[in-house]
């Protein structure tokens, strides 16, 4: 079995797709919302899964101590 890796939204480097095929999006803006899919191809077929990402916002964080 082959695997192929196709990014086909980059920006800036910030994304990264680790080898258990997690994708990572450092440092999210809003205009990283949208769709993400994630396809997988094999000798008999393929599959597809999506998900639909919205960032709202910058995460704050507050530590009371």
């Amino acid at each position: 079995m082959f695997l192929t890796l196709q990014l086909t939204h980059v920006n800036n480097g910030r994304y990264s797709v680790s080898e258990d095929g997690t994708l990572s999006i450092s440092s999210a803006h809003l205009y990283d919302s949208g769709r993400y899919v994630c396809t997988a191809t094999n000798d008999v077929g393929s599959v597809s899964a999506g998900v639909s990402i919205l960032v709202t916002g910058p995460l704050i964080l507050c530590i009371t101590l």
